[in-house]
């Protein structure tokens, strides 16, 4: 695999959810893409796959992102 293929980081079915996953990677400089958000709630199609792709270079530094905001998320009461 090439530094600059995409690869998946994380996946949702949650439109607004990775559109803030999308904004914060950008914040930390991580370059970033959504795939399938298009599908995503058609009606009569049900819930498509969203997933965000970064650069394979960026996917350690990005899923560790990701994996901290989650867990911080969990402990807020």
């Amino acid at each position: 695999m090439e530094l600059n293929d995409p690869v998946e980081v994380y996946s949702t079915n949650n439109q607004n959810e990775a559109e803030i996953i999308r904004a914060a990677l950008l914040g930390e400089g991580i370059a970033c893409q959504i795939t399938g958000e298009g599908q995503a709630g058609l009606a009569g199609i049900g819930t498509m796959e969203i997933t965000i792709v970064v650069r394979a270079a960026d996917y350690d530094r990005a899923r560790a992102f990701i994996e901290e905001h989650q867990r911080a998320a969990e402990e807020e009461p």
